[in-house]
């Protein structure tokens, strides 16, 4: 499995430590660079950029403090409980709205275009007296009726499509600083003396993204997170958060409702819902009201989570004091490639000999 980015034996640079090894200058990991055309391209690019973070990540590093971007995604999940509820509220009263005209005998789902046509179909299937595009033009009893249908039906659907495509934008907002709040939580590990983790920083925001393994990965991360930042645990042992470190309910409580959310989304709900009548539609949006109160309460599952998270590694950095760390660097795949080849053919020899020496 994957180490952390500070890696599983990322030295601590303590007063006993230089005392033991001396001190070691700054490892850079340093590329020529580009010029001329090729050094525009960079620029635009962003791939400077990119260079100058994957620099720095491998430079010594002590504990970063999480409560700014605490604060930026408490702020957002509030504004995704809010905007989930308002869906919520509309889903809602567009349910009790279709409820109402199936208990008056409407049948036909109105239509969300005003054609011609389609209004006239609506009241040949309702039996409305509205016959003809004349009538239409001209505001006909029927015509009226059949038109404050398709208005308010419309009205309702727009609004939930409106109110949807906003949630989605809160979505993307909530994305960057629950991102980088977890990177982070996980490259403090290392110092607040936990050492040995699976999963890298980078990995620790990716999994969230990988289908099928998004199911249980990120739950993999953040356990290891919780267990690994438990002020409980004694730094004496820097691999002793793996036995002795507590998970707290709300972390599995979270992950629970998130996957229930995954599955049971107004998207997907909305998509794969049966609609033939009034009384399916009405079901449907009784059912998107549901799926919308349980976004709002991963949002707050969200929140108690990450406060929990922040308060134990400031905790256990209180206690452990300030500790520098350096990531190992990543080793050449050609080189690891020339050492497993050259295992691989030590084992082939060690059998040969071991065969050669039964035979005699």
């Amino acid at each position: 499995m994957a180490t952390n980015g500070a890696g599983t034996r990322g030295e601590r640079r303590d007063d006993d430590s230089r005392s033991r090894r001396g001190t070691r200058p700054a490892r850079r990991v340093s590329r020529p660079a580009p010029t001329g055309a090729r050094g525009m391209m960079h620029r635009f690019g962003g791939r400077d950029l990119a260079d100058a973070a994957r620099e720095k990540r491998y430079q010594p590093y002590s504990f970063e403090t999480n409560g700014g971007t605490l604060r930026w995604l408490l702020i957002a999940l509030v504004i995704w409980v809010a905007v989930s509820l308002f869906l919520a509220w509309n889903d809602r009263a567009t349910a009790n709205m279709l409820a109402d005209w199936r208990d008056q005998g409407v049948q036909a789902i109105p239509p969300t275009e005003p054609h011609p046509q389609a209004l006239l179909d609506f009241a040949a299937a309702e039996g409305i007296d509205c016959h003809t595009e004349a009538e239409i033009l001209a505001g006909t009893p029927g015509c009226e009726r059949v038109l404050d249908f398709y208005s308010d039906f419309a009205d309702a659907q727009n609004r939930s499509n409106l109110i949807l495509a906003l949630l989605v934008v809160v979505f993307i907002g909530v994305i960057f600083p629950f991102g980088t709040f977890a990177h982070r939580a996980n490259r403090n590990l290392l110092t607040l003396k936990s050492a040995g983790q699976r999963f890298k920083p980078e990995w620790a925001v990716i999994w969230f993204f990988v289908p099928v393994m998004n199911f249980y990965k990120p739950w993999q991360v953040f356990r290891e997170l919780f267990k690994g930042s438990d002020p409980a645990v004694s730094t004496e042992d820097p691999e002793a958060w793996k036995k002795k470190g507590r998970t707290p309910p709300i972390l599995h409580v979270w992950w629970l409702l998130l996957i229930l959310a995954l599955i049971f989304n107004p998207i997907l709900l909305a998509r794969f819902s049966v609609r033939e009548n009034v009384a399916d539609v009405a079901a449907v949006a009784q059912r998107l009201m549901w799926s919308d109160v349980l976004l709002a309460v991963v949002g707050v599952a969200a929140m108690l989570m990450a406060i929990e998270l922040h308060r134990r590694q400031e905790i256990r950095h209180a206690r452990v004091g300030p500790v520098t760390v350096t990531p190992e660097l990543p080793r050449d795949p050609i080189e690891e490639a020339l050492e497993e080849g050259a295992r691989k053919q030590q084992q082939r020899m060690s059998k040969a000999k071991s065969k050669k020496s039964k035979g005699r």
